[in-house]
């Protein structure tokens, strides 16, 4: 019975775990999302790697930089990247571990805050026209 549980939970993919997992990854990047503007407000710039993040996250917050949709038996970070001291770009890269494609998650709800957080995919820009934020100016 427990190799049963195993096997669903950890390693079947294509069921309801996914959705599960992708649950989890999806409510995760939405709690990351305030540490890494806490980051900012402290330092007036983004950090360069999410584990700097994590060096300001409380030890007793389930708050975790692990991207929870990764493969069975695998352990990667959340996608996340700099773009520049105003921007960076969050996400889970989803089963396929490849980002900006179909099966990755992205924080939601912040569509009405300011943050530095970019959703799509971003281009190479002129220092005249700065990337998509998640909120107007």
């Amino acid at each position: 019975m427990f190799g049963e549980l195993f096997y669903f939970g950890f390693v079947q993919r294509g069921g309801v775990y996914d959705s599960l997992r992708a649950g989890m990854a999806l409510s995760q990047l939405n709690e990351l999302v305030p540490y890494i503007e806490l980051y900012y407000a402290q330092h007036t710039d983004y950090p360069e790697t999410l584990e700097q993040v994590a060096a300001i996250i409380p030890a007793n917050t389930p708050v975790m930089i692990q991207d929870s949709s990764a493969p069975p038996g695998q352990s990667r970070t959340y996608y996340y990247k700099r773009l520049d001291a105003q921007h960076y770009v969050l996400r889970s890269v989803g089963a396929d571990g490849i980002a900006f494609t179909n099966d990755d998650i992205v924080p939601n709800g912040y569509g009405a805050v300011r943050t530095g957080l970019v959703l799509e995919r971003p281009v190479t820009t002129s220092p005249a026209s700065p990337p998509s934020r998640s909120a107007p100016n």
